[in-house]
């Protein structure tokens, strides 16, 4: 009886270590994991080379909108990736490991591992800078400083604030912009936070020494707000042009965009509606509407806006822009947090998310206009035959033909060429909706070999075509070029 009690103790003991031994490596390799898709979802070095082209754009006015939705698209794909999700919950076995595991990191004197809070931090961060791409940068520099208190990891805590910087500046608060800056110079020597923080911190530097030549050579009000607007001084132009008692319907114009670009998008999409309706300056009128289509399609303004400046478009004979602003759109990645937020049971206090905050409650004349559109007669969008080329973070982009260079697919729409990394590529194919059907494509290789294929897929170092029901392998390094047949 006493062998067969320390028997069954034996082998309970055995179990036991061995559920624990599993336990504890289950939570390690979720630890794995999450590091895995955490540096797959917050590309930080792209987004400080994008967060220099913006800033760089204080130091001077620019209308140019081809550029300015490129670089709202390419952004879209920062901190929103929707093929992996950090986890949000543990199963048992990884509760009792990351028990045991905090229990050893609590001997050591190590902090607790915390991976629900590091999820919810990261649907925080995913937040503001969903805000903060709207051109929120009030609210999301708000949302940043509840992040910085929250954050541990250096980079994390480098990526918001330097984006907390760009955000202080753009509503006027430099001074809190240059400090967070040089904190992150001070803490990340040698890194592109450094290096970034340093050329920002140039560019708010170069402002504020413009903004004191301003004053010194502009005695006439007019001419200081033209001068600050000009610089890209946005916050410094509005309060100016609000103590001219009568703008020209360019000041108001001036005004309009420096409210965009400072935050204050319902006051700005309000006057630019005005000013799209009068007919003193077509001129005015059709930069104004441009802006309220940029808003609605690109910054997330919502469908009524943009039906209504399509509509106008249409009146004012602004078709191209159109065409340009939704082919461009089409490239744009959904933001992934919303949906994440919505499929959440409880969205806690703590979380401090609201989906209304990213939404924008629209002047009553808008809301009266569409209302008496019963019919919105939109621009015919004429869909020709494109090539649809499938990457690996969600994005589809489509265009008519597409080559390879190097390292680089660049593919050719009507009106720019996209570039974008080769190994990002997982499926070519053609795709007419006018006729909602698949039609041929011609595929270019090496030793002037071409194929008229129906589509193909990129597996590792090989190319997959399906061609006449068939699958035929080539390597991809053959590949040339793809054109529409």
């Amino acid at each position: 009886m006493k062998i067969g009690a320390s028997l069954w103790i034996l082998i309970s003991l055995a179990l036991f270590f061995t559920f624990v031994s599993e336990a504890i490596l289950s939570i390690k390799m979720l630890q794995f994991r999450n590091q895995l898709i955490k540096s797959q979802i917050m590309n930080y070095e792209f987004s400080s080379k994008a967060l220099r082209e913006k800033f760089k754009s204080m130091l001077g006015n620019s209308e140019d909108i081809k550029s300015e939705i490129q670089s709202n698209v390419l952004e879209s794909s920062i901190l929103n990736f929707d093929k992996l999700t950090v986890t949000s919950h543990l199963n048992f076995r990884e509760s009792i490991g990351l028990v045991i595991v905090n229990v050893v990191r609590k001997l050591s004197l190590k902090s607790f591992m915390r991976f629900l809070d590091e999820q919810e931090n990261l649907t925080k961060l995913q937040y503001a800078f969903l805000l903060e791409r709207n051109q929120r940068c009030k609210t999301a520099s708000e949302k940043y400083k509840e992040l910085e208190t929250d954050l541990h990891d250096i980079d994390d805590l480098s990526f918001v604030k330097l984006h907390a910087g760009y955000c202080l500046a753009i509503i006027g608060e430099k001074s809190e912009s240059i400090k967070k800056l040089e904190s992150i110079i001070n803490s990340n020597a040698g890194t592109h936070f450094s290096e970034s923080a340093e050329i920002l911190l140039s560019v708010l530097l170069e402002t504020e020494r413009r903004k004191n030549e301003i004053l010194a050579n502009n005695t006439d009000i007019h001419q200081t707000a033209k001068a600050y607007f000009l610089s890209g001084q946005y916050f410094e132009a509005n309060r100016v042009l609000n103590e001219i008692p009568q703008l020209t319907l360019r000041e108001k114009y001036m005004k309009a965009r420096s409210m965009e670009k400072i935050g204050k998008t319902k006051e700005a999409i309000s006057d630019y509606f005005v000013l799209s309706e009068q007919v003193e300056d077509r001129q005015i009128a059709l930069e104004s509407n441009r802006r309220l289509l940029v808003l609605g399609k690109i910054y997330d303004a919502g469908e009524k806006v943009t039906k209504i400046a399509e509509k106008k478009a249409e009146e004012l004979n602004d078709k191209v822009i159109v065409s340009m602003v939704n082919e461009v759109a089409e490239l744009k990645l959904k933001p992934i947090v919303l949906e994440k937020i919505k499929k959440e049971e409880k969205i806690s206090a703590s979380k401090s998310i609201s989906l209304n905050e990213n939404e924008i409650v629209l002047p009553q004349a808008i809301e009266q206009k569409v209302s008496q559109l019963e019919v919105v007669e939109l621009l015919p969008k004429v869909v020709p035959t494109r090539i649809w080329a499938y990457l690996s973070d969600g994005r589809i982009i489509k265009g008519t033909s597409l080559r390879f260079d190097k390292t680089e697919a660049i593919m050719q729409t009507n009106l720019y060429e996209m570039s974008f990394p080769f190994s990002m590529l997982q499926r070519v194919e053609a795709d007419d909706k006018t006729k909602k059907k698949k039609n041929s494509i011609s595929v270019k290789l090496s030793r002037n070999r071409v194929l008229t294929i129906d589509s193909f897929e990129k597996i590792e170092e090989n190319l997959m075509i399906s061609r006449k029901g068939m699958i035929e392998t080539y390597l991809f390094s053959e590949l040339i070029s793809v054109t529409v047949k």
